[in-house]
């Protein structure tokens, strides 16, 4: 149980954030709020402006020793000032970490007035105080809109824990599309546990646009491809990481950002990561030398191009966009909706044929060893993507209509015929 005790002034390097689930850290919104805060006089003792503390019984105790106060001094703060300040003692909070940490960027605010709540022990307050814990999450909302990451995160610990009240809460934040991607993602496993590791990434789930999961999995039947790329962000973070939980749970927003799309192997991008390490943005929250020392030759060693959920999203636009050609041009009346898009050309590809590879526009060879429907697949779904800027009466990867791709059917069923598919 807690309970409010009075209201006090603390040090601003004295108050401490505990991590309690909450949303992540971002640096982006701590930036707007600074230059808000650069700009007018931080009344930090407005109501709205206060955060709420969370400190042991025994701590309180030594703050009244150390202010010569007595409880019922600080208990009447609550309704009149001034407010007692504490520099030596640490307090805890659970929400307001953005405007705490614009104040310090400021340089102008040394306290912050913070409502003091005590607690007989951590663990009693984690396990029993769930309804404070989820009032100061809805006070503090309007600091940093929901992110579909977020969202995701909430609904997915509901499921878990048999929450119905949390599920509902955060159900309410989806509009229908959104509420029709969770069902598709629940309905397919594999993408759904992969989802949750990525919660051992912190800022990798902010990159999430649930939206677009309908249309990948239920218009595009894109499963596979869907599968792979979540498949390979996963490998490639845990390969930066060492698969160390510790490492894992410093990849913040700054240093998803700062990696995403680049390359190492290139020289600019390999010298713009080494800034990052020297700088102190990417993994700013492993300060151990050695660590730092691995991660940076990690990363610094990845041959491919480091993803996250952004570029997974655009890599999904160009085979949305490949998808759609194929299911109205090719498939046409024969396309359905049970099955992914591989399955349903599956349907109409010879495997007794002999492996053909397309070696330029238009031109096929016979290759060596058996034929291969993934090879037949990935050329086609390729041709689909060369051929789309020619396309007549479109300037823009939005595929709405079957007018909009007329050009690309005149001689894409003999290209469909060369790759051993065959409409019945």
């Amino acid at each position: 149980m807690i309970r409010l005790v009075g209201i006090v002034e603390v040090a601003l390097d004295r108050l401490r954030i505990l991590e309690l689930g909450q949303r992540i850290y971002d640096p982006d919104r701590c930036d707007y709020l600074a230059s808000v805060f650069g700009g007018h006089q931080i009344d930090s003792d407005r109501t709205n402006n206060q955060i709420d503390g969370i400190i042991l019984e025994e701590s309180l105790q030594e703050i009244l020793l150390g202010l010569r106060l007595p409880a019922e001094r600080l208990q009447a703060t609550l309704s009149d000032g001034p407010y007692p300040q504490v520099y030596n003692h640490d307090v805890y909070y659970i929400q307001g970490r953005h405007r705490i940490e614009a104040a310090k960027r400021s340089g102008d605010v040394l306290t912050w007035v913070v409502r003091l709540h005590v607690t007989d022990s951590w663990p009693n307050f984690i396990h029993n105080e769930t309804g404070f814990i989820q009032s100061q999450t809805d006070w503090y909302s309007h600091e940093k809109e929901w992110s579909d990451g977020d969202i995701y995160v909430k609904l997915r610990e509901s499921q878990v824990s048999c929450d119905e009240d949390i599920k509902r809460q955060f159900t309410v934040r989806l509009g229908p599309m959104k509420r029709k991607s969770m069902a598709d993602i629940e309905a397919r496993p594999e993408i759904q546990n992969t989802l949750d590791r990525f919660k051992d990434f912190p800022g990798l789930l902010q990159g999430l646009k649930l939206g677009m999961m309908y249309k990948y999995l239920s218009w595009h039947h894109l499963d596979a491809e869907v599968t792979k790329y979540m498949q390979h962000i996963e490998q490639v973070y845990v390969a930066l990481t060492d698969g160390v939980e510790y490492v894992q749970r410093s990849m913040d927003i700054n240093t998803i950002r700062t990696l995403e799309g680049r390359l190492p192997t290139s020289t600019a991008d390999r010298q713009f990561i080494q800034r990052g390490f020297r700088s102190g943005r990417l993994f700013s929250m492993v300060t151990d030398e050695h660590w730092r020392a691995r991660i940076e030759y990690n990363v610094l060693n990845m041959p491919v191009l480091i993803p996250s959920l952004k570029s997974f999203h655009e890599y999904m636009k160009i085979l949305s966009t490949a998808a759609q050609i194929l299911k109205i041009h090719l498939l046409s009346d024969h396309a359905h909706e049970n099955g992914t898009l591989q399955q349903q050309l599956r349907e109409f590809w010879d495997p007794s044929a002999r492996l053909v590879i397309e070696i330029s526009e238009g031109q096929f060879q016979y290759g060596t060893g058996p034929s291969s429907f993934e090879m037949a697949y990935i050329q086609l779904m390729l041709a689909a993507i060369r051929q789309f800027p020619y396309l007549q009466h479109t300037d823009s990867p939005r595929v709405s209509s079957g007018k909009a791709l007329s050009t690309f059917q005149k001689g894409d069923y003999h290209q469909m015929k060369k790759l051993n598919f065959s409409l019945k």
